[in-house]
Protein backbone atom coordinates (compact mmCIF):
# COMPACT_ATOMS: atom_id res chain seq x y z
CA UNK A 1 0.00 0.00 0.00
CA UNK A 2 1.52 3.26 -1.07
CA UNK A 3 1.25 6.38 1.09
CA UNK A 4 -0.24 9.43 -0.48
CA UNK A 5 1.81 12.52 0.15
CA UNK A 6 0.07 15.84 0.26
CA UNK A 7 1.50 18.43 -2.07
CA UNK A 8 3.50 21.15 -0.37
CA UNK A 9 1.81 24.50 -0.34
CA UNK A 10 3.99 27.21 -1.73
CA UNK A 11 2.94 30.70 -0.77
CA UNK A 12 3.87 33.54 -3.04
CA UNK A 13 6.47 35.95 -1.73
CA UNK A 14 4.05 38.89 -1.89
CA UNK A 15 1.64 37.09 0.45
CA UNK A 16 4.37 36.30 3.01
CA UNK A 17 5.61 39.89 2.85
CA UNK A 18 2.07 41.16 3.34
CA UNK A 19 1.55 38.99 6.43
CA UNK A 20 4.84 40.15 7.96
CA UNK A 21 3.98 43.77 7.24
CA UNK A 22 0.55 43.34 8.85
CA UNK A 23 2.11 41.92 12.02
CA UNK A 24 4.60 44.79 12.16
CA UNK A 25 1.77 47.29 11.70
CA UNK A 26 -0.29 45.66 14.45
CA UNK A 27 2.69 45.78 16.80
CA UNK A 28 3.33 49.47 16.06
CA UNK A 29 -0.36 50.27 16.50
CA UNK A 30 -0.50 48.46 19.85
CA UNK A 31 2.53 50.44 21.03
CA UNK A 32 1.10 53.77 19.89
CA UNK A 33 -2.24 53.01 21.57
CA UNK A 34 -0.63 52.66 25.00
CA UNK A 35 -1.98 55.52 27.15
CA UNK A 36 0.13 58.67 27.34
CA UNK A 37 1.46 59.54 30.80
CA UNK A 38 3.30 62.80 30.11
CA UNK A 39 4.19 65.14 27.25
CA UNK A 40 6.87 67.82 27.21
CA UNK A 41 7.75 70.61 24.83
CA UNK A 42 9.11 74.14 24.90
CA UNK A 43 9.00 77.18 22.65
CA UNK A 44 11.74 79.80 22.40
CA UNK A 45 10.57 83.21 21.30
CA UNK A 46 13.40 83.55 18.74
CA UNK A 47 12.85 80.13 17.14
CA UNK A 48 10.07 78.78 14.91
CA UNK A 49 7.16 76.99 16.55
CA UNK A 50 7.80 73.35 17.40
CA UNK A 51 4.72 72.10 15.55
CA UNK A 52 1.53 70.35 16.58
CA UNK A 53 3.19 67.37 18.26
CA UNK A 54 5.09 67.65 21.55
CA UNK A 55 8.84 67.22 21.55
CA UNK A 56 8.58 64.30 23.96
CA UNK A 57 5.77 61.83 24.64
CA UNK A 58 6.09 59.10 27.28
CA UNK A 59 3.60 56.25 27.49
CA UNK A 60 2.66 54.27 30.59
CA UNK A 61 4.52 51.22 29.29
CA UNK A 62 7.81 53.14 29.29
CA UNK A 63 7.93 53.59 25.53
CA UNK A 64 8.78 57.06 24.28
CA UNK A 65 8.45 59.15 21.16
CA UNK A 66 10.38 62.27 20.21
CA UNK A 67 9.56 64.66 17.37
CA UNK A 68 12.45 66.97 16.55
CA UNK A 69 11.60 69.87 14.19
CA UNK A 70 13.53 70.71 11.04
CA UNK A 71 15.67 73.43 12.63
CA UNK A 72 17.15 71.01 15.18
CA UNK A 73 20.39 69.11 14.67
CA UNK A 74 18.70 65.75 14.09
CA UNK A 75 15.16 66.37 12.81
CA UNK A 76 12.54 63.65 12.49
CA UNK A 77 10.47 61.22 14.54
CA UNK A 78 12.24 58.86 16.91
CA UNK A 79 11.45 56.15 19.46
CA UNK A 80 13.12 54.83 22.61
CA UNK A 81 12.34 53.09 25.88
CA UNK A 82 13.02 54.40 29.37
CA UNK A 83 15.23 52.30 31.66
CA UNK A 84 13.26 51.06 34.69
CA UNK A 85 15.16 53.28 37.16
CA UNK A 86 14.53 56.43 35.10
CA UNK A 87 10.89 55.45 34.60
CA UNK A 88 10.43 55.04 38.34
CA UNK A 89 12.06 58.41 39.01
CA UNK A 90 9.68 60.06 36.56
CA UNK A 91 6.60 58.38 38.05
CA UNK A 92 7.68 59.45 41.54
CA UNK A 93 8.01 63.06 40.43
CA UNK A 94 4.63 62.96 38.69
CA UNK A 95 3.06 61.55 41.86
CA UNK A 96 4.60 64.43 43.84
CA UNK A 97 3.24 66.98 41.36
CA UNK A 98 -0.21 65.41 41.54
CA UNK A 99 -0.22 65.39 45.34
CA UNK A 100 0.53 69.14 45.34
CA UNK A 101 -1.99 69.89 42.55
CA UNK A 102 0.70 71.47 40.38
CA UNK A 103 -0.67 73.28 37.36
CA UNK A 104 -0.48 76.66 35.63
CA UNK A 105 -3.10 78.19 37.91
CA UNK A 106 -1.56 77.12 41.24
CA UNK A 107 1.89 78.30 40.11
CA UNK A 108 0.46 81.67 39.03
CA UNK A 109 -1.34 82.13 42.34
CA UNK A 110 1.80 81.43 44.39
CA UNK A 111 3.94 83.69 42.20
CA UNK A 112 1.43 86.55 42.52
CA UNK A 113 1.47 86.21 46.29
CA UNK A 114 5.28 86.18 46.36
CA UNK A 115 5.55 89.21 44.07
CA UNK A 116 3.02 91.14 46.17
CA UNK A 117 5.04 90.30 49.28
CA UNK A 118 8.16 91.61 47.56
CA UNK A 119 6.41 94.88 46.73
CA UNK A 120 5.42 95.33 50.36
CA UNK A 121 9.05 95.07 51.47
CA UNK A 122 10.54 97.35 48.79
CA UNK A 123 12.05 100.65 49.91
CA UNK A 124 9.80 103.62 49.26
CA UNK A 125 12.34 105.49 47.14
CA UNK A 126 10.80 104.77 43.78
CA UNK A 127 13.19 101.93 42.98
CA UNK A 128 11.77 98.55 42.08
CA UNK A 129 13.49 95.27 42.74
CA UNK A 130 12.93 92.65 40.11
CA UNK A 131 14.37 91.06 37.02
CA UNK A 132 13.61 90.52 33.40
CA UNK A 133 14.45 87.69 31.04
CA UNK A 134 15.43 88.27 27.44
CA UNK A 135 14.87 85.58 24.81
CA UNK A 136 12.13 83.93 26.85
CA UNK A 137 11.36 80.21 26.67
CA UNK A 138 7.93 78.79 27.52
CA UNK A 139 7.80 75.23 28.87
CA UNK A 140 4.68 73.10 28.46
CA UNK A 141 4.18 69.90 30.45
CA UNK A 142 1.00 67.84 30.44
CA UNK A 143 0.80 64.88 32.78
CA UNK A 144 -1.50 62.41 34.49
CA UNK A 145 -1.32 59.64 37.07
CA UNK A 146 -0.17 56.34 35.46
CA UNK A 147 -2.97 54.52 37.29
CA UNK A 148 -5.60 56.92 35.98
CA UNK A 149 -4.63 56.68 32.34
CA UNK A 150 -4.47 52.88 32.51
CA UNK A 151 -7.71 52.31 34.42
CA UNK A 152 -9.84 55.14 33.07
CA UNK A 153 -8.08 56.09 29.82
CA UNK A 154 -8.37 59.76 30.83
CA UNK A 155 -6.79 62.63 28.95
CA UNK A 156 -3.84 64.55 30.35
CA UNK A 157 -5.79 66.85 32.63
CA UNK A 158 -2.86 68.48 34.43
CA UNK A 159 -1.00 71.19 32.52
CA UNK A 160 1.97 73.38 33.37
CA UNK A 161 2.63 76.31 31.05
CA UNK A 162 5.39 78.49 32.44
CA UNK A 163 7.83 80.97 30.95
CA UNK A 164 11.48 80.61 31.93
CA UNK A 165 10.73 77.88 34.45
CA UNK A 166 14.28 77.33 35.70
CA UNK A 167 14.97 81.06 36.05
CA UNK A 168 11.74 81.55 37.97
CA UNK A 169 12.47 78.60 40.25
CA UNK A 170 15.87 80.10 41.07
CA UNK A 171 14.43 83.56 41.66
CA UNK A 172 11.61 82.25 43.87
CA UNK A 173 13.22 79.39 45.85
CA UNK A 174 10.41 79.39 48.41
CA UNK A 175 7.63 78.75 45.89
CA UNK A 176 7.05 75.02 46.18
CA UNK A 177 4.99 74.69 43.01
CA UNK A 178 7.84 76.18 40.97
CA UNK A 179 10.43 73.88 42.53
CA UNK A 180 8.39 70.73 41.86
CA UNK A 181 7.59 71.85 38.31
CA UNK A 182 11.24 72.62 37.61
CA UNK A 183 12.34 69.23 38.97
CA UNK A 184 9.87 67.53 36.61
CA UNK A 185 11.10 69.68 33.72
CA UNK A 186 14.74 68.75 34.46
CA UNK A 187 13.91 65.03 34.41
CA UNK A 188 12.06 65.35 31.09
CA UNK A 189 14.79 67.48 29.51
CA UNK A 190 17.42 64.97 30.60
CA UNK A 191 15.38 62.14 29.06
CA UNK A 192 15.03 64.11 25.84
CA UNK A 193 18.76 64.83 25.59
CA UNK A 194 20.28 61.54 26.74
CA UNK A 195 18.00 58.75 25.51
CA UNK A 196 19.12 56.34 22.81
CA UNK A 197 16.77 57.58 20.11
CA UNK A 198 16.22 55.44 17.02
CA UNK A 199 14.29 56.57 13.91
CA UNK A 200 10.68 55.42 13.82
CA UNK A 201 10.32 52.47 11.48
CA UNK A 202 13.66 51.05 12.63
CA UNK A 203 12.82 47.65 14.12
CA UNK A 204 16.06 47.21 16.04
Amino acid sequence: MTKKTLPKTIYPIWLIAGILLAFASMSAKAESESPVMVTYTYEHELLPKMGNEPLLTIFVNGKMRAVFPSFMKRPGKFKAELPPSSFQELKTQITTALSQNINTSTISDEMSSAQNAQLQTQPQNGEQSGFSVSDSTTYIIRYESPQSVVMSNVDLSNEIVQKDLTVMAEHFPNINTLQISNNLKKILQNILEKSDWKPEGNNE
